[in-house]
C-alpha cells in the first residue's frame, strides 16, 4: 500500500523543474562557525561575578 501511494501521489504531484542549474552555493567555513555558535550577552558585576542573561 505504501509504495502504491508513494507512486500515485508522485504521478499527480511532481513537477519539473523550471531552471536545470542547481541553486547550490557551498558554505565557507566562517559561515558554519557563525551558524553553529551560540552568542549570549553576559555581564561582569564589580565583585567579578558574571551575571549571563537569556
Amino acid at each position: 500500500m505504501k509504495q502504491s501511494y508513494i507512486g500515485e501521489f508522485n504521478r499527480r504531484f511532481t513537477v519539473s523543474a523550471s531552471v536545470e542549474v542547481s541553486a547550490f552555493v557551498p558554505c565557507t567555513r566562517d559561515d558554519l562557525d557563525r551558524v553553529f555558535s551560540i552568542h549570549t550577552e553576559r555581564t561582569v558585576n564589580r565583585d567579578n561575578t558574571v551575571i549571563t542573561r537569556k
